[in-house]
């Protein structure tokens, strides 16, 4: 059997009163528990016709339930509204917005957005190694007794306006001035804070998320994990948001600098490991290892391309290598051993020099 009071009773919404008292006796008739002794379901039918006459019989109740439907009747009668009811989506209201209802009388719904959005700040080292986000989101989840309204509407007249929904402010010659009745919000009835959220039309509850952040995302990207944003009624319904992370950092930490996939690193070698020509290789904070072989023809600061050492696949790694020369005191033995040495490779050392400028080396590619 249908939630609805007019299939209940199998009348059209334009039914005159007579017909629906005739239907009413009809049903009433084949329904009552008299009649089908025992059996539960015809009792179940018979509750429900009885309560269907009861709102539609009555022209204060009925014009109520024409207006509102089964919000006006959670705390006052029997009926249940059907999932998803939205109290401002019926004949003669508006809803605008994703959380709260213009248009036409009622009492509005806290300005609840359905989207949540919170930042990340970290580190370039989080986002190389793809760190997880550990954090507990507080979601807005809105109270169903009372269709995040925070109020439950009577059937009793509002004393304030009489029920009719407005106060006359003012007369000025022959026109009056009215305005929407504050107590009632133009509804004309009387109205209770509802018991299941005191009022505040929705429940805050945390929820512990685990977020893996992507390798190379740039900063101020958004991550978006849907269905983890705040539930509010919307257009008739409910419907939840989802949640939006963005994430920040600086592209440049310790020497290393991500630029869209590719990674751009400085960094120090002694010089008998460069005069060596051996293969070296960089740890980038532990999450991949850079190698490729020096050359002892390019000076210090030189940049060095290692393909396919990007952070993703077909981005290169650009790394300048300076030369770090001996910290230690060298003793005079070795001082002389060592210039002796280079002396016999290069001849004697240059002593006069002359301004020059210096042309930036081309990248040689490995």
């Amino acid at each position: 059997m249908s939630d609805d009071y007019y299939d209940v009773l199998e009348v059209s919404r334009s039914a005159s009163a007579e017909e629906i008292k005739k239907a009413y006796r009809k049903k009433a008739m084949e329904f009552h528990p008299d009649h089908n002794s025992g059996d539960k379901e015809s009792e179940e039918k018979f509750k429900k016709i009885s309560e269907a006459y009861a709102v539609l019989s009555d022209s204060e109740k009925k014009n109520l339930y024409d207006r509102v439907g089964y919000a006006a009747f959670k705390r006052t009668g029997n009926a249940a509204p059907p999932p998803g009811f939205d109290f401002f989506s019926g004949a003669g209201f508006a809803s605008t917005g994703f959380s709260f209802s213009t248009g036409g009388p009622g009492f509005g719904r806290p300005r609840v957005v359905p989207d949540i959005k919170v930042g990340f700040s970290g580190k370039l080292s989080q986002i190389i190694n793809g760190a997880k986000i550990e954090a507990t989101v507080n979601r807005k989840i809105v109270c169903d007794d009372c269709s995040g309204v925070g109020r439950i509407i009577t059937v009793n007249k509002c004393s304030a306006c009489g029920g009719t929904g407005g106060r006359i402010d003012s007369r000025m010659a022959n026109v009056q001035f009215v305005t929407t009745c504050r107590a009632c919000a133009g509804t004309g009835f009387e109205s209770t804070e509802c018991a299941t959220c005191k009022g505040r039309a929705f429940s805050i509850v945390g929820e512990n998320l685990s977020v893996t952040i992507p390798q190379n995302i740039a900063p101020l990207s958004t991550l978006k994990i849907e269905g983890k944003g705040n539930t509010v009624y919307y257009q008739g319904g409910k419907m939840t948001g989802d949640l939006y992370i963005v994430i920040d950092y600086c592209p440049t930490q310790d020497g290393v600098t991500l630029d869209n996939g590719s990674l751009y690193i400085t960094t120090m070698v002694p010089f008998d490991t460069v005069f060596s020509g051996k293969e070296i290789s960089i740890d980038v904070f532990g999450s991949k290892k850079i190698r490729f072989k020096l050359d002892h023809k390019y000076e210090s600061g030189y940049q060095y391309v290692v393909k396919d050492g990007g952070l993703t696949k077909g981005k290169n790694a650009f790394v300048k290598v300076f030369i770090d020369f001996p910290k230690n005191k060298l003793s005079k033995k070795d001082k002389e051993k060592l210039v002796k040495t280079l002396g016999e490779i290069y001849g004697e050392p240059d002593t006069a020099f002359q301004p020059v400028t210096i042309a930036s080396s081309d990248d040689r590619r490995y």
